[in-house]
């Protein structure tokens, strides 16, 4: 199998592979940017979800 045929019959992906992969990583850096992110307080959601869990929401005991 030769180089042109090799290329004949993967031009998909050879092309679409590392394009995924240079998306993915762009993806990477963006979510990991500090300027774009929301202060760490605005995405603490974890105490409204233990008062709603103590307070019984979602657990109902077998009485």
């Amino acid at each position: 199998m030769g180089l042109r045929q090799f290329w004949q019959k993967n031009k998909v992906l050879i092309v679409m592979c590392p394009s995924l992969v240079l998306i993915h990583l762009g993806w990477y850096n963006l979510r990991s940017s500090s300027l774009l992110q929301k202060a760490r307080e605005d995405q603490n959601v974890l105490p409204f979800i233990q008062k709603d869990m103590i307070s019984g929401w979602g657990f109902h005991s077998a009485d």
